[in-house]
């Protein structure tokens, strides 16, 4: 009546067996949990570094943008001040460089409003501000005597707007460790 029964030495091999595989199988899904977890974790660590590098690299492009133009406000700045010494007229079309130049600055600004930091958008205005002061001293025409305080009040104004720009800009971009800028 016990032939169809297997034997118990032949049946406890069979337990074990299946008892080890279970406990394999139950192990390797947890493992494969796990690293699938680990792996979701790097994914979101790698996207959000992704996304601030993409920010800085648009901050970055935004602040040089601003420093290039008042770069070559400066130089503009310059050759109306060699004719207004010389006495001579505006260079030719500087009224519409002067235009441009300033409208460049400004739309560069709105750039770093929406990459921000504040310290970085108050200083560009600031920059931006006192670039236009300085052009339209320049513009103006040669100043009587008296009134070269003023000009050089306004040249000292942008150089401090400038050194304060670059300063804030430097931090927000991350290289505190640059070469020392000189105090406002």
């Amino acid at each position: 009546m016990t032939d169809w029964l297997p034997d118990m030495k032949d049946l406890l091999p069979a337990i074990f067996g299946l008892l080890g595989a279970g406990v394999g199988a139950a192990a390797a899904m947890w493992g494969a949990h796990k690293a699938a977890d680990a792996a979701l974790r790097q994914a979101e660590r790698q996207e959000k570094h992704s996304d601030r590098q993409w920010v800085r690299d648009q901050r970055q492009a935004a602040v040089v943008a601003v420093l290039q133009a008042v770069d070559r406000a400066l130089l503009l700045e310059q050759e109306i001040n060699e004719a207004r010494i010389t006495n001579a007229q505006l260079p030719e079309g500087a009224t519409d460089r002067i235009v441009v130049l300033l409208s460049e600055i400004r739309s560069n600004t709105r750039m770093i409003d929406l990459t921000g930091p504040e310290s970085v958008r108050a200083a560009a205005e600031d920059l931006a501000k006192t670039t236009w002061d300085a052009i339209a001293v320049f513009s103006a025409g040669p100043q009587p005597d008296g009134q070269w305080t003023e000009v050089l009040n306004v040249l000292r104004a942008r150089d401090r707007a400038h050194n304060v720009f670059r300063r804030a800009a430097a931090a927000a971009l991350g290289f505190e460790s640059a070469p020392t800028l000189p105090a406002a």
